[in-house]
């Protein structure tokens, strides 16, 4: 829905700024990093989405992969996540309980958003508040229990090894072992930004240079990288002279004028309001519904993902990919796409009761 994609989008840098004003106590350095995270992208500088140039640190990527790439689920839980940390720094339990709980409901990426920050957080901060990070996931996770049963972590972990880029493997195990003993080693000269940023950074620059992954969609949490190289940066240069620091932070929100002026352009061309009716998303769910009302159907892509919303028809697939309880029929329906015999399809599917395609 529109409405929450606009609370995605101004949710995360509303939570930024209350975290680093919490933890830096410089409310000018967090109106500086709150609008920087905004308006740029510097994942672009180091782990870009396509091929590399300078011009891409200043693309709208925030606000793309919020209105179009459908993260705005992710971005929320993001906020939740920033709102938790600034509960832990309070000790307000009942605070950091309700964000971890309502992080978790927004997105799975919430619940491991939760256990990166609260890793950093405990290597920044010391061991010292174990008690709190663990005991207020604990309760967290209980109040979300029945939508993320023990369960659905099961069925996580089997779906995962169907794809490269979610299998756990035994060089998953090193790289987790690698990283961890890496993070400990810097906590004793690395603020929780820096650790943050370095944590959330190797994610996806070891997924994407180097094939290694040590979580289940590792490219994806470009989105944790960015709010933490924000955080990270704008807070060490904070860290200079008074006079230094705002002559940085001015110059930045100079800056972010002309971002705000290509913001606005940018979104007037990519945020239209559509007419769903027009989409064969919708005429195919409609053309099922009516022509096969009592046919269990195989779709792929957009048109499996948006049968169910158009019409009342009866799908093979169409749902939550990673999350799905049933292994087998994840098996089927992905060797499907790669089968070259029409015959064999046929068999295959007809077997599970699917009478078209």
């Amino acid at each position: 829905a529109p409405a929450v994609c606009v609370i995605a989008f101004c949710l995360g840098p509303v939570a930024l700024f209350v975290l680093v004003w919490e933890l830096s106590r410089k409310p000018f350095a967090a109106f500086v990093a709150a609008t920087v995270y905004s308006l740029c992208a510097p994942t672009e500088l180091l782990q870009p989405d396509g091929a590399f140039a300078w011009r891409h640190f200043l693309d709208a990527r925030r606000m793309y992969v919020n209105f179009v790439w459908d993260e705005a689920p992710h971005q929320i839980a993001l906020a939740f996540v920033c709102l938790t940390v600034v509960a832990w720094s309070r000790g307000w339990r009942g605070a950091a309980v309700v964000s971890i709980a309502l992080a978790a409901v927004a997105s799975p990426f919430g619940i491991t958003g939760c256990a990166l920050f609260g890793f950093c957080w405990l290597l920044a901060r010391g061991w010292s508040q174990w008690s709190l990070v663990v005991s207020t996931a604990a309760v967290g996770y209980l109040i979300v229990c029945p939508f993320y049963p023990p369960s659905l972590f099961a069925a996580l972990r089997r779906n995962g090894a169907l794809a490269p880029e979610s299998e756990f493997t035994a060089s998953s195990w090193i790289v987790l072992a690698a990283t961890i003993a890496v993070m400990i080693a810097l906590s004793k000269k690395l603020p929780f930004f820096a650790l943050l940023a370095v944590l959330t950074s190797s994610i996806p620059m070891l997924f994407y240079r180097f094939d290694l992954h040590f979580i289940d969609q590792p490219g994806r949490y470009k989105i944790e990288m960015e709010l933490a190289l924000v955080a990270a940066v704008v807070v060490g240069l904070a860290a200079l002279p008074r006079r230094v620091a705002r002559a940085f932070g001015v110059a930045a929100l100079c800056f972010c004028v002309y971002q705000t002026i290509q913001h606005r352009r940018f979104s007037k061309n990519s945020i239209k309001p559509a007419d769903a009716t027009k989409t064969i998303e919708y005429r195919v769910a409609k053309w099922v519904e009516t022509n096969l009302p009592n046919e269990t159907v195989y779709a792929a892509g957009s048109i499996a993902q948006w049968l169910n919303t158009f019409g009342n028809v009866r799908q093979y697939g169409g749902g939550a990919y990673p999350s799905a309880i049933n292994v087998e029929q994840q098996k089927l329906y992905w060797s499907v796409l790669g089968e070259r015999s029409a015959e064999k399809v046929a068999a295959q599917l007809g077997a599970v009761g699917v009478g078209a395609i």
